[in-house]
C-alpha cells in the first residue's frame, strides 16, 4: 500500500483520491481527515470552480461554495500515505457509506522494485506495434539531455480529463521522476468519473483488509492487456498474451471493470418515471407494510402487473425502437402512446 521497504519486490498503493460529498457533511469530513492529517486551515481563495478552500499541510484540499449542494475533498499521494494502510479501508468506508461520498478520481499504483517484471523497453515496443487492448490512443514521453542521458521516461495509454474514457494508464521510471529516491518502475492507473466511483465503491465494500488489497491489485491488473495482435487470431480473447505481462498478472490478478452507461433517452424516461411515480409507490409501500404485507414483494408484483397490462395496450406490431426511445417513450409512460 505504501512504498515498499528495502528487500520487498513490489507494492501496491492508492496514490490519489478525490471524493465529493453533500454540503451538509462538510464538518464531519473535516473531522475525519483531521484524525490522520492534523488540523488544516481555511484559505482566502477557492479551487477549481469552488469559491472557498480548506487545506492541510500535506497538500490535501477541501473546496466548497455555500450555494452548491456538494463539496470536494482531494487527497494527493502524500496525504494518502499518511493514512496507515490498515486504516485506509475504514476511511473509505466511512466516506462512502456513512457520509454519502462518491468518488470522481482514484489513482492506484503498482511499483516493481525488481525493474524486471515491468520494463519501459517492453512497454514502448508493445505500444508501437499496437500489441495492447483496452485503449485507442497512446503516446510515449521521454526527456533527454544533449548527451542522451534520460531525465524522464514514460508511456501513456488513454486520455485524462473530460476527453478521456475514465481510465488512463501510465508506465514510468519512478527513479528518474523522483531523482533517485524511489527506485522502481511504476504502473499508475488513473480512474475518473463513473469508473472511479465504481472502483472506490468496490474497495469500500471490502469486508477484510486482505480483500481490500486484492481488489486494488486486480483493478490494476485488469485495466489494460498486452497481447500479440499480429498473430493468427483476430479476436482479442484468443490472441496470445505476452509471457512478461502474464508474469505481472500472476502478481496482481485481473478484474475487468465494466461501467454500464444508461442511454440518454432511457435515462430521461427513468427520471420521468421516478419524478412522477416515486412518491405514489412509496405510499403504496407504506400501506402494504401497515397491513402486514411484504412491501417490496407487493410493489414488485404491482409493477409487473402494470407492465403486463401496458403491453396489451400497445398498438399491434409497434415497439419503440432506438430512435424513438426519447419523447415517444416518455409519452408512453404518461399514457399518451400514439
Amino acid at each position: 500500500m505504501t512504498s515498499s521497504p528495502v528487500g520487498h519486490h513490489w507494492s501496491v498503493k492508492c496514490d490519489w483520491l478525490t471524493v465529493c460529498f453533500p454540503l451538509e457533511n462538510r464538518e464531519a469530513v473535516v473531522e475525519l481527515v483531521n484524525v490522520h492529517l492534523g488540523a488544516g486551515e481555511d484559505l482566502d481563495r477557492g479551487m477549481n470552480t469552488y469559491r472557498q478552500l480548506h487545506r492541510w499541510e500535506s497538500g490535501a484540499s477541501l473546496a466548497w461554495s455555500d450555494d452548491r449542494a456538494e463539496f470536494m475533498l482531494a487527497l494527493n499521494g502524500d496525504s494518502v500515505d499518511l493514512i496507515p494502510p490498515a486504516q485506509l479501508l475504514s476511511f473509505m468506508r466511512t466516506a462512502i457509506e456513512e457520509l454519502g461520498g462518491w468518488s470522481t478520481r482514484c489513482d492506484l499504483a503498482f511499483d516493481d522494485y525488481t525493474r524486471e517484471l515491468l520494463t519501459l523497453e517492453r512497454i514502448h515496443a508493445a505500444a508501437d506495434r499496437g500489441d495492447f487492448c483496452g485503449f485507442k490512443v497512446h503516446h510515449s514521453q521521454q526527456e533527454k539531455l544533449r548527451t542522451g542521458e534520460l531525465l524522464g521516461d514514460a508511456h501513456y495509454f488513454g486520455r485524462r480529463g473530460k476527453e478521456g474514457s475514465g481510465r488512463q494508464i501510465v508506465f514510468y521510471d519512478k527513479r528518474l521522476e523522483s531523482d533517485g529516491e524511489i527506485d522502481c518502475i511504476r504502473m499508475e492507473c488513473r480512474f475518473a468519473k463513473d469508473t472511479a466511483e465504481l472502483v472506490v465503491q468496490a474497495l469500500a465494500s471490502s469486508f477484510t483488509q486482505e480483500a481490500f488489497e486484492r481488489k486494488m491489485r486486480e483493478a490494476i491488473g485488469g485495466s489494460i492487456d498486452f497481447r500479440d495482435r499480429q498473430g493468427v487470431h483476430r479476436h482479442k480473447d484468443r490472441m496470445q498474451r505476452f509471457d512478461w505481462w502474464q508474469s505481472v498478472l500472476d502478481v496482481l490478478g485481473r478484474a475487468v471493470l465494466v461501467v454500464h452507461h444508461t442511454p440518454p433517452p432511457l435515462q430521461r424516461s427513468m427520471e420521468y418515471f421516478r419524478d412522477t411515480w416515486a412518491g405514489n409507490l412509496a405510499l403504496v409501500f407504506e400501506l402494504a407494510e401497515s397491513a402486514g404485507i411484504d412491501g417490496d414483494a407487493y410493489i414488485t408484483g404491482l409493477v409487473k402487473l402494470m407492465v403486463d397490462e401496458g403491453k396489451g395496450k400497445l398498438s399491434d406490431g409497434w415497439r419503440p425502437g432506438a430512435r424513438s426511445l426519447g419523447l415517444d417513450f416518455v409519452s408512453l409512460l404518461a399514457g399518451r402512446a400514439r
